[in-house]
């Protein structure tokens, strides 16, 4: 099997005047590309990178961000990708786990983290913004200003030749690590290996279907997995991929994709539900023109996959599962598979998956249990973390995910939340998921999240407690719930507790955080939250 970058290398060869990259309508060809990479690992080894060192990559401009991170990988490094929106002790905490050799930044990133010089002892490679004054002199593209600093010329795109890679660099060596929400709010770190990422992407475009014609906007953060697998979706293939730094514009992205006449699109879920509502005409003007799109893996309702159908009706409409550990692992086509848009699709050919009960038994169709999986995409193991390996993987090899669900007779899997946010009623569990997708059919408009909180008469165990975002002016009351619930849900699912809420706190990865909720609800944090009567 061929490493990550070896794939962009032979996507240079065959389309070296192509463009591989649209960011904030500066376009890169892919020899543009693979030369950034060339000169960046050259400079990277210069300084010291060596097979297995980690490298943090704090870029913002996300063409120099990516260019970074298949330079780490050329050089038989590991890149830690840092959102730039991360406050400073969440980067602080990514940087004493990973211990890195070298941090990849700018002058302004840099600027704003000044606590980064003090408390990292590695080196800086300093890639300046595109519209920074050039510090560096024409010696390979950069020259050392302090005895822990490189300087490297944003503008330096000649020059470059492949210097090879590390001896001994193969499949199963690091190729990033990415640090994802863990209990307790402590970071877990998600080491992938080059197999992994490969297999992860040769899974993807094999059910998708995409080719070196696709023009995609990624409107996916690409610092987490989603986001870097649909660069390397598009760059195997030879493809062209357009960009927008900074969030998400719902604005800039319909504007990128008519002007780079774009005929595919990657979102979250959330990213797309902007549009519902007052922005529902922007989506329709790009609707007819789109031949791809792929969700990422968090909770979308009905309704907004049926209406993507409308809106969309040229386009492939592809939604997966997985996690940081094994992402892509199941895949749903909302056009071909419409009566079963409330699973989240069957698992790949290479995807092994299945149920186990809480005693670890495997169990048959329509049981209910913790969801298994296992392929050559799954991480093998955690960063520095052998007390979190033992609790995660089998010893014959299967990766826990921590999702509760059920398979059903055709193999399509059913999601019903994490195992550990499930409330248990007496001998009852209830599914949050569930009751999320009733309650949101009653309030379209309405963000929820359900969690589970102790009785306070202290009699079943736990009790459901709706939190919501109050929007347009709507209100929802336990009396309304009971109501509208009753010929949708069972008696006792139905939340005898109501919170209105500022905004439902989420992951980089869009994942609801229900800790987050019970932790405020437990302290009384009136002033985010209070109960309605």
């Amino acid at each position: 099997m061929r490493l990550v970058h070896h794939y962009l290398i032979e996507s240079a060869q065959r389309y070296p005047d192509k463009i591989a990259l649209i960011c904030d309508k500066k376009p890169w060809s892919y020899t543009e590309l693979v030369r950034r990479v060339y000169l960046l690992s050259a400079a990277l080894v210069d300084v010291g990178l060596q097979k297995g060192d980690r490298a943090l990559v704090l870029l913002s401009d996300k063409s120099e961000f990516l260019a970074a991170c298949y330079a780490v990988m050329k050089g038989g490094g590991i890149a830690v990708p840092l959102p730039e929106g991360d406050a400073l002790p969440s980067v602080e905490e990514i940087a004493h786990n990973c211990t890195p050799s070298i941090l990849i930044t700018s002058r302004r990133n840099l600027a704003r983290f000044p606590l980064l010089r003090d408390k990292l002892g590695c080196k800086f490679l300093i890639v300046e913004d595109p519209n920074a004054a050039d510090d560096s002199d024409s010696m390979g593209g950069y020259t050392r200003a302090m005895a822990n600093m490189v300087l490297f010329g944003a503008n330096k795109m000649s020059g470059a030749e492949d210097r090879g890679e590390p001896i001994g660099l193969v499949e199963d060596d690091g190729a990033t690590l990415l640090f994802a929400s863990g209990a307790a709010g402590k970071k877990k770190g998600v080491l992938l290996s080059h197999r992994n990422l490969v297999k992860a992407t040769l899974n993807i475009n094999g059910f998708v279907g995409i080719d070196s014609s696709i023009r995609e906007f990624v409107g996916i953060p690409l610092t987490n997995s989603s986001g870097f697998g649909r660069t390397c979706c598009v760059h195997f293939v030879g493809g062209t991929m357009v960009v927008n730094n900074g969030l998400l514009n719902p604005i800039a992205l319909i504007e990128s994709v008519l002007k780079h006449q774009c005929d595919a699109i990657s979102a979250m879920p959330s990213g797309l539900a902007l549009f519902f509502g007052r922005l529902e005409a922007l989506l329709q003007r790009i609707g007819p023109q789109i031949r791809f799109i792929e969700l990422g893996s968090a909770f979308m309702p009905l309704d907004h996959k049926m209406r993507l159908l409308d809106i969309f009706p040229n386009a492939r409409i592809c939604m997966h599962y997985g996690l940081a550990e094994a992402s892509r692992s199941t895949f749903l086509d909302f056009g071909k598979e419409r009566r079963k848009l409330h699973t989240v699709g069957r698992a790949l050919p290479s995807v092994s998956l299945r149920i186990i009960d809480d005693l670890g038994r495997r169990v048959g169709h329509l049981e209910t249990g913790e969801v298994l999986l296992k392929g050559d995409h799954v991480a093998a193991r955690y960063w520095d973390d052998v007390e979190l390996d033992r609790q995660c993987y089998t010893s014959d090899g299967w990766f826990k995910t921590g999702d509760y669900g059920f398979v059903d007779e055709e193999g399509y899997l059913h999601l019903l939340g994490r195992k550990d946010e499930m409330i248990n009623m007496v001998d009852l569990k209830i599914s949050p998921v569930e009751v999320e997708e009733r309650i949101h059919e009653l309030y379209p408009d309405c963000e929820i999240c359900v969690v589970g909180i102790p009785d306070p008469a202290g009699i079943v165990g736990e009790i459901p407690v709706l939190c919501y975002t109050a929007k347009n002016g709507i209100t929802i009351t336990p009396s309304d719930l009971s109501h509208g619930l009753a010929s949708r849900l069972d008696r006792s699912k139905i939340p005898r507790v109501v919170y209105r809420v500022e905004s439902i706190p989420r992951t980089e990865d869009e994942k609801i955080m229900r800790r987050e909720l019970r932790r405020r609800i437990f302290i009384g944090s009136t002033q985010e939250m209070e109960e309605v009567h």
